[in-house]
Formats: C-alpha cells, structure tokens, sequence
C-alpha cells in the first residue's frame, strides 16, 4: 500500500486514454483509438494489481507505468508521421 500514488495515477492514465481512444474513433483513426484502447486496459490492469502486489514488488507497477508510456509515445509518433505522410500523398 506505499505506492498508492503510482496506482491511482496509473488508473486514471487509462481512463483518460478511453476518452482519447473514443475521440479518436470519431476521428476515424481506427489503428490509434485500438492501440489507446490496448494502452488503457494494460494501464488499468497495472494499477488494480498494484493494489495486490505484495510490499517487496512494488516497484512493479512504476516500470510497468514507464514502459507503458515509451511504448503509447512510439505508437503517436509513428502514426502522426504516417497520417502526415497520407495527407502530403492525397494533397498532390
């Protein structure tokens, strides 16, 4: 129960990327709104079970939260240089 913080903020991480994941279906960016949506439930899943991580493996949820974030990082960056790359292509 000492990272309480780091769980909490886990959670609320992936509901707000459920928001970003529906905003972007109405955009009709289906491989982002996947990827948040996958994003979101890896986010949730670590802070619920970071409530039942025994003392000594609460650093778990931390790195969890880390390699979560690099890995939604890459995915907006390689998806914004293909819809710029998509936009370029279709204004020519």
């Amino acid at each position: 129960m000492e990272n309480i913080f780091y769980n909490i903020v886990s959670i609320l991480i992936g509901l707000i990327l459920i928001y970003f994941a529906f905003s972007c279906l109405k955009k009709k960016n289906v491989a982002l709104s996947v990827l948040s949506f996958i994003h979101s439930v890896l986010f949730l899943l670590a802070g619920i079970g970071g409530f039942f991580l025994p003392s000594n493996y609460k650093y778990i949820t931390i790195f969890a939260m880390l390699a979560f974030c690099i890995t939604m990082l890459i995915c907006l960056l390689i998806l914004k240089q293909n819809n710029k790359s998509n936009e370029k292509k279709t204004n020519k």
